[in-house]
């Protein structure tokens, strides 16, 4: 296993932190594994899960840290559009289709959410195989989240600024044009995302990147999701998987997979989500 620590630029010049685990059969590689992380607090887990992955299976994983959570000057992140990831990310996978045979596309929480969008806009590049969600928060109005400690006054880690985010929410549905800049959340974020040494701080994130992190419930179509694989882990602190595993069936029509006592981060390292993501690749 190799950690290459890089950066991708976008079509518009912007860049962001990219990091590279190559697998211990670099030559014989063609398969990637593209990891879309959450609002911030997994990326422990992802390097776990992606150490294990590329030493047990022949390939590399890619991890992009998405735009807009890289600006230590301020501490406050935001994009130049609403909607700006699902760019972003068609161009990754894009530019991988050049280097690989194959993508696995797997998203975890809010990045669940951001592979739901470019499926529901029918972006997915040719080369993008297999689609896996993880403990997929899709967006906070669906009636499967747990309740959140609100915290006006923020803190150290984490708060959501609910009376802002309340507002932005009703002049998003009067007026669809609208951008909201200002921080509608707070969550700890390193200075070297990858680097468990490296120094956290509190990080804010405007309303319009936090709902470019969500599915647009007014036009999205469910059962393009039906042949993603989807798990949830049974003591998920943030989603109720009881309730979600409902909506899901309801919507889609299909199952998704309990992984007995994990919670929404520790799932990504579980043996049966692991497994799964060996045998997807062992089948491509």
């Amino acid at each position: 296993m190799r950690l290459i620590t890089s950066t991708f630029t976008f079509s518009d010049s912007a860049v962001i932190p990219y990091y590279e685990i190559e697998s211990q059969e670099r030559d014989k590689t063609k398969t990637v594994i593209v990891g879309i992380h959450g609002l911030m607090s997994d990326l422990d887990y992802w390097q776990r899960l992606a150490d294990n992955l590329t030493v047990l299976a022949s390939v590399d994983v890619h991890l992009p840290i998405l735009r807009g959570y890289t600006n230590a000057e301020t501490k406050k992140g935001d994009i130049p559009n609403a909607g700006q990831y699902d760019n972003d990310l068609v161009e990754i996978l894009q530019e991988l289709e050049h280097e690989y045979e194959r993508i696995v596309l797997i998203g975890h929480s809010t990045g669940a959410a951001n592979v739901c969008r470019i499926l529901n806009a029918g972006r997915l590049p040719v080369k993008t195989e297999k689609i896996i969600l993880a403990a997929p928060f899709l967006h906070p109005a669906l009636p499967v989240n747990r309740e959140i400690s609100n915290q006006e006054n923020g803190s150290d880690s984490w708060a959501v600024y609910s009376k802002r985010a309340k507002l932005y929410h009703i002049w998003a549905n009067i007026n669809p044009f609208f951008q909201g800049r200002a921080p509608v959340v707070k969550v700890p974020v390193r200075d070297v995302p990858y680097d468990a040494s490296s120094q956290v701080y509190p990080y804010e994130l405007s309303y319009r990147l936090v709902m470019s992190r969500f599915i647009d419930l007014k036009y999205t179509n469910w059962q393009l999701f039906a042949k993603s694989s989807v798990f949830i882990g049974s003591a998920d602190e943030v989603i109720d998987s009881e309730k979600l595993k409902q909506l899901w069936k309801d919507k889609t029509g299909t199952d998704m997979h309990t992984v007995d006592s994990e919670d929404h981060n520790s799932l990504l390292t579980s043996p049966p989500f692991m497994q799964h993501i060996l045998e997807s690749v062992r089948l491509l």
